[in-house]
């Protein structure tokens, strides 16, 4: 198994999810509490042209989530490739 799609797998177990049936900004729906985030650019596994941004709160980290093929994964929000296609996203 190569090292980037072990990584990326890692990534992906390492992603939790919080109890946030009380979330205001959606009821009832679970949100990825992200514990750590992956700075490696993945753009070209992203899909669609949104994402969500997370602020630290408890255990969660600040992030930005996007959707991959292979689920959520949390990146780090300094990154310059995560900048790059966020202002990408805005754009749209």
């Amino acid at each position: 198994m190569s090292t980037k799609v072990l990584s990326f797998t890692l990534l992906l177990l390492c992603l939790c999810f919080q109890d946030s049936a009380q979330n205001r900004r959606h009821p009832g729906k679970k949100l990825p509490c992200c514990m750590v985030t992956y700075s490696k650019d993945i753009s070209s596994e992203v899909t669609g042209n949104k994402y969500e941004q997370q602020h630290s709160k408890n255990q969660c980290v600040e992030a930005i989530i996007f959707a991959t093929p292979s689920g959520t994964v949390c990146v780090d929000p300094k990154a310059e490739w995560v900048k790059k296609l966020t202002a990408k996203m805005t754009k749209l």
